[in-house]
């Protein structure tokens, strides 16, 4: 619900992607794995889009660049 008034648009799968923002990959399962209580997912690469245009949001030692 905290996403239903953010704007998307379809990748390949039909997944949506954010909008304006810097990066979205769009990606087909292809395998879970679980150990230890971490379930591991494993993906194969469908789509990726970026824009250089734009600055991604970046934080090191607590500042964000």
């Amino acid at each position: 619900d905290r996403f239903r008034d953010v704007a998307t648009a379809p990748m390949v799968t039909g997944a949506p992607a954010i909008a304006g923002a810097v990066g979205t990959l769009d990606c087909a399962l292809e395998e879970t794995i679980e150990r230890h209580g971490t379930r591991i997912v494993l993906g194969r690469l469908i789509e990726a889009r970026h824009d250089l245009s734009l600055r991604p949001l970046i934080s090191f030692a607590g500042r964000i660049e």
